[in-house]
């Protein structure tokens, strides 16, 4: 869009859109895809990149790439007319926009900051929350900024009334591009003495903890999909319009989880329902559970759950606890062995889509495997075969691949451990 955007410095008429967007990418703008009924609720909920006005006396409004676009350039319109920023909002299907106006403060008298439209009647108007734009300098001596708060029904460039608008927003609760019925694919399994490097996101004890992958198509594409995640998911507009209905929040369900300590969002399936308020939640790309408030949850959009989930379930081959289960003092050599570095991992095999692998710190001079340390300190000794990892709660499902993941595709239903 910004790309669009940049190439009308003049500023793009709305309507135009979507035909420089098939001009451009030689294919449709896939509005209802994405979520948005009209052009202007997709325009309103790029805010971040794009601005939009109308001038007065015009009757089309423009895009403006945010990036080059300088509000500071605008002043100079400011000396005799109005100039009209969109504030993309949802009052009875019309939008909230900004009036600034430039007027002689010896006339100052005969002007007055008037509120009309539908918002005439609403005495507590200030509970709306107005972004905040800079005045004319101090250079503009004689000129005073007044804002005016005016509604104005936008009508959208598809052909459709307000009250077929209607109607498909109350048909239509659930955006078209939220995953409600879909599972999320898991890695394809790797071959048998494959290195890779790996990052223990997660760890229950050395048969049990999850690992991430390192790689372009794996963890470099999880970090650039939780940026625009974020990006996405900070839009008042996309967070509103994917709130997860109670009918939705069920075990099972993908779901977008807002951490409120660190402000990303990330990828989840509900495990159970806690509470008439709170959720059990596993983030599928780092292996850990959480139980979150329901008014956390969002709807997962469609093109945030083709990246699959990158929390690989894994036990150490070949080793097993000294004496019956892991002592607290194995595991905590064992967390301290991970630490957060890049390790090399060594694929040993695959049993119940648990991946069994060695460990190895190549980060100082002298490489160190994790089975001699354990094993030297008395917390695990080696054992010939594999033993499966204790699994409750849920399952993993292996299926007939669809579309080629590597000779199959695992669909992730869930999965917690003792």
């Amino acid at each position: 869009m910004t790309q669009i955007a940049a190439q009308h410095p003049e500023g793009l008429l709305v309507y135009r859109l979507p035909s420089e967007f098939e001009s451009h990418f030689k294919e449709t703008l896939p509005l209802r895809e994405l979520g948005f009924l009209t052009v202007m609720e997709l325009v309103g909920a790029l805010s971040d990149v794009l601005h939009i006005e109308c001038k007065e006396g015009e009757q089309e409004w423009r895009i403006f790439d945010i990036s080059s676009y300088c509000l500071a350039d605008s002043k100079k319109t400011l000396d005799g007319q109005r100039i009209f920023l969109f504030w993309s909002s949802s009052i009875n299907c019309g939008s909230i926009y900004l009036v600034f106006e430039a007027i002689d403060k010896d006339d100052e008298s005969n002007q007055e900051i008037s509120l009309s439209g539908s918002l005439a009647h609403e005495e507590d108007s200030d509970k709306y929350e107005l972004p905040c734009w800079d005045f004319p300098s101090e250079g503009s001596k004689n000129l005073e900024t007044k804002l005016n708060v005016v509604t104005k029904i936008v009508k959208p460039h598809l052909g459709l009334e307000e009250p077929h608008i209607m109607q498909e927003i109350m048909q239509e609760e659930i955006p078209p591009d939220a995953v409600w019925d879909r599972c999320l694919h898991y890695l394809p399994f790797l071959e048998s003495a494959t290195l890779v490097g790996v990052s223990v996101e997660y760890v229950i004890s050395p048969s049990q903890f999850y690992v991430q992958f390192y790689g372009t198509e794996t963890s470099e594409k999880l970090e650039d999909m939780m940026v625009e995640m974020r990006r996405c998911y900070a839009s008042k507009n996309v967070a509103d319009r994917y709130v997860m209905p109670e009918a939705s929040v069920k075990p099972g369900h993908l779901c977008c989880v807002r951490n409120l300590q660190d402000k990303w969002w990330y990828r989840g399936i509900i495990h159970c329902v806690h509470s008439d308020q709170e959720v059990e939640v596993f983030y599928l790309d780092f292996g850990n559970m959480g139980i979150v408030p329901k008014s956390h949850l969002r709807f997962l959009k469609d093109c945030y759950a083709d990246l699959p989930a990158q929390a690989v379930p894994c036990c150490l081959a070949q080793m097993k606890p000294a004496k019956g289960d892991w002592t607290s003092d194995a595991i905590l050599e064992f967390q301290r062995l991970c630490g957060l570095k890049l390790l090399v991992g060594v694929v040993d095999e695959y049993i119940d889509g648990v991946l069994h692998l060695f460990l190895c710190d190549t980060s100082s001079d002298e490489d160190v495997y994790f089975h001699d340390v354990l094993q030297l300190g008395g917390h695990a000794v080696f054992c010939r075969q594999n033993i499966p990892s204790k699994v409750k709660g849920g399952q993993i499902t292996v299926e007939k691949p669809s579309c080629g993941y590597g000779g199959m595709t695992v669909r992730v239903i869930s999965k917690v451990w003792h």
